[in-house]
């Protein structure tokens, strides 16, 4: 702390320590401050030692910009801390008391930190608005894995308020069939700690069910797990395309090396079952002349595939006799 004492009206330097020596340069004392500092910028500094002169009452300047001499050249500014207050010196002379301390470098570094702050609130603020872009909801869970924070998102997209959602009650919007392998997925990544990325089927607040991706990461303070965050966003779309994109796969595979259209026709029954339907039967028409013909007429059955009840698999019937009486549309 620089300390430094003047006397009189025109504030003469009577004392100076070391630390205001090094803050301030070496004034010789005897001089008017205002002589001593004459190169002082801003000259505003030597209205307030006239102020608690006349009125007594201290002042404290925080951070004050100072310059002494010729600029430096970095363009670095410089700050300091001054406290002002008066004193009596005896023979009913009165003086002041200046304190000061230089802050340039806890300016500096309150500046930097700013910095870094207002850099890190707009980068907040970039990530939330590109999660707003690709996803329909963001959640946050306790480490246990309940969802402990409302989520409007959530709210929106499937129409459960807070009170049906908190706790494992989110479970209730995902389709029945996907309900237990989500919930295990989701307890499996809590146990060892891993991301969760699943794509399940979630009832939206139309009542319908979409293809949705929930991806899920821990946030681990002091090695230890304080929540888990994670969004939710709509991948019905990219779901039918890729399902669409291995049903052609598929189609092209299983009839590569087939040259006899029933065989083409009976493969290509088999793949749309079970992939898109519960059965298929293909049926080829007759040739007609008038297609305006509103008398019923026969088509053969070339190939008939349906499902088996709950399982994934599918029979084929035979075909190839068949006629079935038709009415034209």
């Amino acid at each position: 702390m620089g300390v430094a004492v003047t006397s009189g009206s025109d504030h003469r330097l009577i004392y100076m320590n070391y630390a205001y020596r090094k803050i301030a340069g070496e004034p010789r004392l005897g001089l008017p401050i205002r002589e001593a500092f004459r190169d002082l910028r801003p000259e505003e500094y030597f209205a307030q030692l006239d102020r608690v002169l006349e009125t007594g009452e201290a002042v404290s300047l925080e951070k004050l910009p100072f310059e002494l001499g010729e600029r430096d050249p970095s363009g670095r500014e410089r700050f300091a801390s001054v406290g002002i207050s008066k004193l009596s010196l005896g023979d009913g002379e009165a003086g002041l008391l200046i304190m000061t301390m230089d802050v340039t470098d806890q300016v500096e570094t309150a500046r930097v930190i700013e910095s870094v702050s207002e850099e890190r609130r707009r980068f907040l603020h970039r990530y939330q608005s590109l999660v707003r872009l690709e996803t329909q909801a963001v959640w946050v869970s306790d480490p246990l894995g309940k969802a402990n924070e409302p989520s409007h998102g959530w709210e929106r997209y499937t129409g459960q308020s807070w009170e049906e959602c908190r706790g494992h009650g989110w479970l209730n919007a995902v389709h029945p069939d996907d309900r237990e392998p989500a919930l295990a997925k989701w307890l499996k990544a809590l146990e060892q700690l891993s991301l969760w990325d699943h794509v399940y089927r979630l009832k939206a607040s139309d009542g319908t069910y979409r293809h949705v991706r929930a991806r899920g990461v821990p946030i681990v303070e002091g090695g230890q797990v304080v929540e888990w965050v994670g969004t939710i966003a709509d991948v019905e779309q990219e779901w039918q395309q890729e399902r669409r994109r291995k049903l052609l796969e598929r189609a092209a595979a299983v009839t590569a090396d087939l040259a006899d259209l029933d065989e083409v026709l009976r493969a290509l029954a088999e793949v749309i079952v079970p992939a898109v339907a519960d059965g298929c039967a293909i049926y080829l028409l007759p040739e007609m002349e008038d297609e305006s013909l509103g008398s019923p007429f026969f088509g053969e059955r070339v190939a008939s595939t349906v499902g088996e009840d709950g399982a994934g698999d599918c029979r084929c019937v035979p075909s190839g006799s068949s006629r079935t009486a038709t009415s034209p549309r």
